[in-house]
C-alpha cells in the first residue's frame, strides 16, 4: 500500500542508482519524494567526493557511515 495516497493497487518497483529496490507508486506525492531522494543522494556523493578530494591532501578519509581507504 502506498503511504501517500493509500493505493493497494500496483505498485511498481523501481531500481535506483542499480543498488536498492523501492516499491513506488505514480501518485503525485510519490512521483516527488523519488525526486527529492535522488536529489539528497546526488548531493550526498557530491560532497563525499569533496571530502574524498581532499582527504588525498591530508584531510580525513570519513563522511557519514561510508569510509573509502586510500
Amino acid at each position: 500500500m502506498c503511504p501517500n495516497c493509500n493505493n493497494t493497487g500496483k505498485i511498481l518497483i523501481e531500481v535506483f542508482h542499480g543498488a536498492w529496490e523501492i516499491k513506488v507508486c505514480n501518485c503525485e506525492q510519490s512521483k516527488l519524494a523519488r525526486e527529492n531522494r535522488k536529489k539528497a543522494f546526488v548531493e550526498w556523493c557530491e560532497k563525499f567526493d569533496e571530502v574524498y578530494a581532499a582527504s588525498k591532501k591530508g584531510g580525513s578519509l570519513e563522511y557519514g557511515n561510508l569510509v573509502r581507504s586510500s
